[in-house]
């Protein structure tokens, strides 16, 4: 209850959906592999799978997406894909902790991703973004404090403990948009010394996990 207390929510601050559908719209006219392999054809776009993204860390697969939105079930938008976001695993670890990154190379996503867009990234976009449920707040917090916050063992205990599916297979949850969009998240005003410091500290952690990351990789 105290962290709900003292905190936005991630809806208010990012606009998320689940990566594109890469199915066809016309039910059983192609399979997933005659847009999305290995090989760099038409509007390639390089492409992240479920198993691609990891906590601080993406594995790209030389995956090629051939961005045809208009034969696809669930395209998405370019907008949405380009923008610097935060990328969320469709399904936790082993001990139910979420497994999020950041991605500024305009990585295309699948169904199996969770993609995580500030609002003003996108308000030139065709993308209707304003939700019935959350109002939108401007911040100037960057996309690196709040992966912090994402990937912290507060969060985790919290989202394992009042969120999680806690699937029968196994120690993991499945994680939808809805989950992802109601998790608090303290949101720091920067004018002020205190919150400041916290804001660059969680920011700096990023900058460092996700640096050593890329090194073993």
């Amino acid at each position: 209850q105290k962290i709900e207390s003292n905190s936005y929510k991630i809806g208010n601050i990012f606009y998320l959906n689940y990566g594109a559908q890469v199915s066809s719209k016309i039910k059983g006219k192609f399979k997933q592999d005659y847009l999305l392999s290995t090989e760099k054809k038409g509007n390639a776009k390089k492409c992240l799978k479920g198993d691609s993204i990891k906590r601080y860390r993406i594995i790209y697969n030389e995956l090629w997406l051939d961005y045809q939105k208009e034969i696809m079930y669930g395209p998405r938008s370019e907008e949405f894909f380009e923008s610097d976001k935060i990328i969320i695993n469709k399904i936790s670890d082993n001990n139910f902790n979420l497994q999020a990154t950041y991605d500024t190379e305009k990585y295309y996503c699948d169904q199996r991703l969770i993609c995580l867009v500030k609002y003003a990234k996108l308000e030139n976009s065709t993308i209707r973004t304003q939700s019935k449920n959350f109002t939108i707040i401007p911040t100037e917090c960057h996309e690196l404090y709040f992966l912090a916050f994402i990937n912290s063992k507060l969060l985790s205990f919290y989202f394992k403990n009042f969120i999680a599916t806690k699937n029968l297979q196994g120690n993991y949850s499945d994680v939808l948009p809805k989950m992802i969009r109601g998790l608090p998240i303290f949101l720091p005003e920067l004018n002020k010394t205190k919150d400041k410091e916290h804001h660059d500290t969680l920011l700096r952690l990023s900058e460092s996990m996700l640096d050593t990351q890329k090194k073993i990789s």
